[in-house]
């Protein structure tokens, strides 16, 4: 054919089914209907009355939660191994500080931590550890962060006073010569009768310390009756204690706290009239 024309005719087109429609015949015989776009070349063409494949899309990627980590250890007596419990350990890293405190095993472990540097160290009045702390690089976790612990000053044990009841003076009581003189033909005076206190106002007390004298916080006390009825109590952050409200009586105090040793290992208090002091005890590893 000579340079294109338009033409109408009634065809069946493969990919567009029977009917009417624009064509252009060039002179290598291609027909193209009008205003549509060829398939590439190789390609089949969709059949007719389906539906295009959707168009893939790029979802974002979530972003994952930071990794946490954890630190595990023991704390222990360096002699013997024993575990200790109660021992405070302290954890300072990129987040702040926390705390925890070892089992009745000695063990502890903190957990969900984020990467980065950590200090940690523990910490019980009385006693001395080592290494003193531990600086770690969290990420991965770590086991094995152990310390050993040794009474502060040395772990000499030597059993202390035995316990006096109240508040005994400081100085000896002063002695006078014999009267030289008659007795005086007056009747001598007569002072009225003692009266015991009411139960509420007595107590047992005393203190629990290394051989040093480190007092020593959080150490368990028992006080048994010689009537089998017990009551329990701890010492505070200077190693004392203190049982109140107690009745007349015989008491055995009784110190006890895992990895350590007290001697004695108890004390009898005798309450009559007055409270009963002193009742110590020195610990020992």
């Amino acid at each position: 054919m000579d340079g294109d024309k338009a033409v109408i005719l009634t065809a069946s087109l493969t990919g567009f089914g029977a009917g009417t429609a624009n064509v252009v015949v060039t002179d290598n015989d291609t027909v193209t209907p009008v205003g549509t776009t060829p398939a590439p070349v190789g390609t089949t063409p969709a059949p007719v009355g389906t539906t295009p494949a959707p168009v893939a899309t790029t979802q974002p990627t979530p972003t994952p939660n930071p990794a946490v980590f954890q630190l595990q250890g023991r704390v222990s007596i360096s002699a013997s191994g024993n575990g200790l419990r109660g021992i405070a350990i302290n954890v300072f890293g990129p987040t702040g500080s926390r705390s925890t405190t070892t089992d009745s095993d000695g063990n502890y472990t903190v957990s969900g931590l984020t990467p980065g540097s950590y200090t940690v160290t523990p910490a019980f009045n009385g006693l001395t550890f080592s290494p003193p702390s531990r600086t770690l690089t969290v990420g991965p976790s770590f086991n094995g962060v152990d310390f050993f612990a040794t009474l502060t000053g040395g772990s000499t044990v030597a059993p202390p006073p035995a316990p006096v009841p109240g508040n005994p003076p400081t100085n000896p009581p002063a002695t006078n010569p014999p009267p030289t003189n008659p007795p005086p033909t007056n009747p001598p005076a007569t002072n009225p009768p003692t009266t015991t206190p009411p139960a509420s106002q007595l107590s047992v007390s005393g203190r629990i310390t290394t051989s040093s004298g480190f007092g020593l916080r959080s150490i368990v006390v028992t006080l048994v009756a010689s009537n089998g009825q017990t009551a329990t109590t701890t010492t505070d952050t200077n190693g004392i204690y203190s049982f109140a409200g107690v009745a007349s009586g015989s008491y055995t105090v009784t110190p006890s706290f895992a990895g350590l040793r007290f001697s004695p290992t108890s004390r009898t208090a005798n309450v009559g009239t007055i409270s009963v002091g002193g009742v110590n005890f020195i610990a020992g590893l």
